[in-house]
């Protein structure tokens, strides 16, 4: 999924060479970097699913190895959350903070993103593709910041609501997706 789905979104993110231009004016990029940042279990009760923040990691190692986004290498910065939200906080503040990054990017659990959901929204950081069983991510209209899985896509544009469409990890009512 995240071969097929990362270089386009990248690229989107990246079009029209306005980057050099606007890079003074985002937080996360400049000329030749993109900041993207994620929290992943890499230890606790959820530790297994550490493994996605490797994969991802390894992919935005490939798009570098390869020449990286319109010029631009992705710096992939992830921390440990344990799954546990006041460690969620803690290290999404220092991602957005100290880190500096242009958007988060699929982390995971409802627990720890409802936890940084308002700090976000209300520092406008993008928060893209939420890694949630819960569904709750994608329907909350009030924090439009958030672009969590499943989400109402109504008024993000048809290219978006196919991609959501067919990776999204629940169905509107509620029952998980077969397996692939």
């Amino acid at each position: 999924m995240l071969r097929s789905l990362g270089g386009p979104l990248l690229a989107a993110l990246l079009a029209g060479g306005a980057v050099p231009a606007l890079a003074r004016d985002l937080p996360g990029v400049t000329a030749t970097e993109i900041r993207i940042g994620n929290t992943d279990a890499y230890s606790g009760p959820a530790s297994a699913y550490g493994v996605i923040g490797k994969t991802e990691a390894a992919f935005f190692r490939m798009v570098n190895d390869q020449g990286g986004v319109a010029g631009h290498k992705i710096n992939f910065i992830s921390y440990d959350d344990a799954y546990s939200p006041p460690k969620t906080v803690e290290q999404v503040r220092r991602l957005i903070e100290e880190d500096q990054v242009a958007f988060l990017f699929q982390n995971l659990g409802t627990p720890t993103n409802t936890a940084i959901q308002r700090c976000v929204n209300m520092k406008k950081v993008p928060h893209l593709f939420i890694s949630n069983r819960g569904g709750q991510m994608g329907r909350l209209q009030a924090l439009s910041v958030d672009d969590g899985l499943p989400a109402q896509l109504s008024d993000r544009g048809a290219d978006l609501y196919e991609v959501h469409a067919v990776d999204a990890a629940e169905r509107e009512d509620g029952d998980p997706l077969p397996e692939r």
